[in-house]
């Protein structure tokens, strides 16, 4: 039976079941200074699927508290195969809030009223799997089963109509979709954003594979896979710079989408491993900096300090902040190992209004939580019982609310005193 209604459990509570360890209090670092304004003024341009409109997160302008109700939830019609609806992403344009809603066999993209979920439009698809939102449009990576190619759509948001369909150059189903100066891209295809219409192939260098991801932001296409990054131009497809990651899992390994903080190209691992550490380079040249602490996923971004995260086979999730200079520690947060299994962070973190939030959970068999840490100390400030059992996507907070994915579809929060 689906619980209807959320739990908030008291910080008190919370705090001793999880906490954050301050591990050096006495160090002679500063201390974290929560940023309040978005970025550029503040905060970051972190890159991930659906994390808001422009896939960037972090530190934003919000000013949610950490006790927060339910709100809204909205879900589409569940197939009598499937168990739930996944919110494999979440987008928040101003009124729009895009959902990328996935069952078995069946997936759709709808709009919900960001105010009262009402819908807005809906379309289906047989497998979509990326989505993202740009300029107005609503891009979707999804499956054709007459002949089993990978189209991207176009979508207006306002709307739902069908602006154009294209083939994204690929069979490569997931890859992440991303969109900048006048392009979209999968892969190593680049189409025109607006009309969908080819208009190069990136040539990929010697130690390159072709399941990598392509970034693009400020002019330049940031090509990552398990063997290299690369840079090319956004205008013309040249090839501006390579650099050859170290043999084996090390530093980088992987195809994640990278991240663009401060002048400065940021590349974690995917792959779990003890030395696969965080790559940062000169976006312009491709020269090494420096290399950071391990973070299984994509970094959270505040100024000079970054939230990391990593999890070891069949262990709990620990999160860090971290000096994006030093490699300095202020505090790591282990999330509890219980009876049932080892709790794992399964979202980005985001960060506003001084603290770290995140969505975690056992496995699809329990409920998931979300809970806000204290971004100076790494204390659980409170934790949400989420309505049903875990569901898979990103957190987002637009308009003084918090959006999670459940597996009963979106929901929504806002502060107690609203």
């Amino acid at each position: 039976m689906r619980v209807k209604t959320a739990v908030l459990i008291g910080a008190a509570l919370v705090a001793a079941a999880i906490t954050g360890t301050n591990v050096n209090a006495a160090a002679a670092v500063p201390v974290i200074t929560p940023g309040h304004a978005a970025y550029p003024s503040g905060g970051t341009t972190v890159i991930g699927e659906g994390v808001d409109a422009d896939n960037q997160n972090a530190q934003l302008a919000e000013t949610l508290t950490s006790q927060l109700k339910a709100a809204w939830r909205a879900e589409p019609p569940v197939g009598p195969q499937s168990a739930g609806s996944d919110p494999g992403t979440i987008m928040v344009v101003g009124s729009h809030t895009v959902v990328r809603e996935t069952q078995y066999q069946q997936t759709y993209v709808s709009s919900y009223n960001t105010a009262t979920g009402a819908l807005q439009w809906r379309r289906s698809y047989h497998f979509a799997k990326t989505a993202t939102v740009s300029g107005g449009l609503v891009y979707v990576s999804h499956d054709k089963l007459a002949n089993g190619e990978v189209d991207v759509d176009a979508i207006d948001i306002a709307t739902g109509a069908l602006k154009w369909s294209s083939y994204d150059g690929g069979d490569e189903l997931g890859t992440p979709l991303s969109v900048g100066s006048g392009l979209i891209m999968s892969s190593t295809w680049a189409d025109d954003a607006a009309t969908g219409k080819h208009k190069f192939t990136i040539k990929l260098v010697a130690n390159a594979s072709t399941d990598g991801t392509a970034f693009i932001a400020g002019g330049h296409i940031y090509f990552n896979s398990m063997n290299s990054i690369a840079a090319y131009s956004a205008s013309t497809g040249a090839l501006q710079w390579s650099y050859t990651k170290p043999s084996g899992f090390g530093p980088g390994a992987g195809s994640a989408t990278p991240a663009l903080h401060n002048g400065l190209l940021y590349v974690h691992s995917i792959y779990g491993q003890t030395h696969s550490t965080t790559l940062v380079l000169n976006p312009s040249t491709g020269k090494l900096v420096r290399t950071l602490p391990r973070s299984d996923s994509p970094i959270a971004f505040d100024g000079p300090v970054g939230i990391f995260t990593y999890a070891d086979l069949n262990e709990p999730s620990v999160l860090s902040a971290v000096n994006l200079t030093t490699g300095h520690v202020y505090w790591t947060h282990p999330l509890p190992q219980t009876a049932d299994g080892a709790t794992g962070e399964v979202t980005t973190p985001i960060i506003a209004n001084g603290l770290v939030w995140i969505l975690d959970g056992i496995d699809t068999g329990h409920p998931g939580h979300i809970a806000a840490l204290d971004e100076v100390t790494g204390q659980t400030r409170s934790l949400i019982v989420a309505p049903c059992l875990l569901g898979f996507g990103n957190l987002a907070i637009a308009q003084h609310r918090l959006l999670a994915p459940t597996s009963c579809g979106l929901a929504t929060y806002t502060a107690v005193n609203v």
